[in-house]
């Protein structure tokens, strides 16, 4: 069926802004065991110069025995905001259980992202990957993991982040 929804953060520093709200929505198409999902984003920045972005996102998703696994692409079209460039983002992301703890189901993720161009946060290209843990409470999902880069700079370091999810 159809998804829509917002994320936002405080993490981001395109010209200036020091906040960022995404909206979006998707279909999600289903083939056996294949989903498939088409979908949209918007994202405005707050606190700074930086113009709106539009992107599309396509992915798949699988189950590979006890994992499941998805493939995602991202890609906004030449617009002004990014400086009449293009943004490609390809990620492989993989998600199994592992059990649970005092009755709250635990799991374990990865992921791993190639970015080009208006993506790549002015590096041309970047890489980027993470691993973490996950947990359900009471319909809320609270998740804390690793994450890193292959940028040398500033932008480069490592880090953890604490995320909290509610569904409905």
């Amino acid at each position: 069926g159809w998804s829509v929804g917002a994320f936002a953060t405080s993490m981001h520093g395109r010209k200036g802004s020091n906040a960022q709200i995404v909206l979006f929505g998707a279909q999600r198409f289903e083939f056996g065991e294949t989903d498939v999902s088409l979908g949209a984003s918007a994202v405005f920045f707050f606190g700074g110069d930086a113009d709106p972005i539009a992107v599309a996102q396509a992915s798949v998703s699988h189950p590979v025995g006890p994992v499941d696994a998805t493939l995602s692409v991202s890609y906004a079209p030449p617009q002004e905001a990014l400086n009449d460039e293009y943004g490609l983002n390809i990620n492989l992301r993989a998600r199994t259980p592992l059990g649970r703890i005092n009755d709250a189901p635990l799991t374990a993720g990865a992921s791993i992202g190639w970015s080009e161009n208006e993506f790549a946060m002015g590096a041309g290209e970047k890489l980027d990957w993470s691993v973490g843990l996950t947990t359900e409470i009471a319909g809320t999902e609270f998740g804390l993991a690793y994450i890193d880069n292959d940028l040398d700079d500033d932008r480069g370091d490592a880090g953890l982040v604490f995320s909290i999810a509610y569904r409905f």
